[in-house]
């Protein structure tokens, strides 16, 4: 007859040896033990009663094929535009662009009509100018001429008045002296004489003079109005000329304008079905890793029932507290273990709604016009795509290590502990070859992340695959063979 072996206490327990009921009556078993929250009765054979944590019951999962989220990383596939709808919005901005441009062109040729405008202005005004100064100069020109008779007629009395006084007196001793001998007179009239002389040397000079400063100041006049009217024909002349040009230059422009419609159009066209495709292939991938997290949340409850089923069997195989204490942290380790795989598919969750949200948002940064991002939209878009990229090769580089043989810890040894085993050592070198191995595929789904980000910016493909290897050779080393297929890529001498 086997002799059952006495139990030992586990440090810190509280032990009530009552049976199925308190001691006192009105009392209840967690009167008693003081239970603390998440705290249940439990009961060990040959010691007692004592408080321990609740047991949770794990629910089994309802395995159904409906796992993927309807949503997408843009919300909805309605946000997506057909064919149609994108051929409308490129018919819409082409209008709105050549509306822009045709008003630009427009305002240039109103600036040149109206310095065109100015010219003739400028001009009329300067032959106004002119023909007030013409003006100016007659007056001047007949003050002189009538300036000229007075001084002529002027001499020409004075000079003619010293004549007759002097035949005058000549005339007196001449009568005298005729007289004195009983002659007849000489009968000359010496101031009708002065006065013939007057009219002849200063009165016709002075009256031509005169009427030349008439007519000079006439001519002056006509010829400042005939000044004033040829500023007026050539600045309607010049304006006329200069508004023509402008106009068929503007006419030109706006052909030219036209014809380049049709190659904007196709640009946009292609731009907007690029977007479109990256829209369709980020909704895809988004599906794709919502239903490998879901079927990653399925296993991990599968695993959870195993664990729990292998637990409550070994639980009624144990018959040693050692043997029980040593099930019970190998049970919380395993616990452990599943909680921080949900964790992590949590994390991951919200990290694929963040890159999601973020690509998004540069794609609506740039829809109005997918050429025009500017510097702090282009950093914005390589940065989300830096951090998007490394996510995502990241989570490629630990799908391939999590199914390498021995890279778990088995079962009651930590993690840490099974890091310096030699066991530990042989997997990881194992991991990294196999991710060597599929370094394309790496490559593959990395280049796929960034790529909506970067071809909104204009990146070429040359330049993603660039970026994405930057990405994943700090952690994964490219095979020979890739880098022969790929040349530029590598380490540089």
């Amino acid at each position: 007859m086997a002799i059952k072996p006495k139990p030992v206490p586990v440090k810190g327990r509280n032990y009530q040896t009552f049976k199925k009921a308190p001691p006192k009556a009105g009392y209840s078993n967690a009167d008693v033990l003081k239970l603390g929250k998440n705290q249940e009765v439990r009961f060990t054979e040959g010691l007692g009663y004592w408080a321990g944590p609740k047991t949770v019951a794990t629910k089994a999962p309802k395995l159904t094929t409906k796992v993927v989220n309807k949503t997408t990383p843009q919300g909805s596939f309605s946000t997506i535009e057909t064919p149609a709808q994108i051929e409308e919005r490129v018919k819409r901005m082409a209008s709105e662009s050549m509306s822009s441009q045709q008003k630009v062109l427009n305002d240039q040729a109103d600036r040149l009509r109206k310095e065109a405008e100015g010219r003739r202005l400028a001009l009329q005004d300067a032959y106004a100018a002119a023909a007030k100064l013409n003006a100016g100069f007659g007056v001047d020109v007949q003050d002189g001429w009538e300036q000229a008779a007075r001084t002529i007629t002027g001499l020409a009395g004075t000079a003619t008045g010293g004549v007759r006084d002097s035949l005058l007196a000549d005339l007196a001793s001449q009568e005298q002296a005729l007289s004195r001998v009983g002659a007849g007179g000489t009968g000359f009239d010496a101031t009708s004489q002065a006065n013939t002389e007057y009219f002849r040397g200063g009165g016709i000079p002075g009256e031509y003079d005169t009427r030349m400063g008439g007519v000079g100041r006439q001519w002056m006049n006509e010829a400042a109005k005939a000044l004033a009217d040829r500023g007026l024909q050539e600045g309607i002349a010049a304006e006329s000329g200069d508004r023509a040009k402008i106009n068929s230059d503007l006419m030109g422009q706006i052909g030219d304008l036209t014809i380049n419609r049709t190659k904007m159009e196709s640009d946009l066209r292609e731009q907007l079905l690029g977007a479109q495709s990256a829209q369709l292939k980020a909704t895809q991938d988004e599906r794709e890793f919502q239903a490998s997290m879901a079927l990653k949340k399925v296993q991990i409850e599968q695993a959870q029932q195993k664990i729990n089923l292998q637990y409550q069997e070994a639980k009624i195989k144990a018959t040693t507290t050692a043997q029980k204490f040593a099930l019970d942290q190998w049970y919380k380790q395993q616990n452990v273990i599943l909680e921080q795989a949900r964790v992590g598919i949590s994390q991951q969750n919200a990290e694929s709604s963040r890159i999601s949200a973020n690509a998004s948002a540069t794609r609506a940064a740039n829809a109005g016009n997918p050429k025009a991002a500017t510097p702090a939209t282009k950093r914005t878009a390589i940065s989300a795509a830096q951090k998007a990229g490394s996510a995502a090769a990241f989570q490629a580089i630990k799908a391939i290590a999590s199914k390498t043989p021995n890279i778990n810890p088995p079962p009651g040894v930590t993690a840490k502990d099974y890091a310096l085993t030699k066991e530990y050592a042989t997997a990881k070198r194992e991991a990294q070859r196999r991710a060597t191995l599929n370094f394309g595929t790496i490559m593959y789904r990395t280049i796929n992340v960034i790529g909506p980000y970067l071809k909104e910016i204009g990146y070429t493909s040359t330049q993603i695959k660039r970026m994405a290897y930057n990405l994943v050779s700090p952690n994964v080393d490219a095979p020979r063979s890739w880098l022969q297929a790929n040349p530029g890529f590598g380490p540089k001498v």
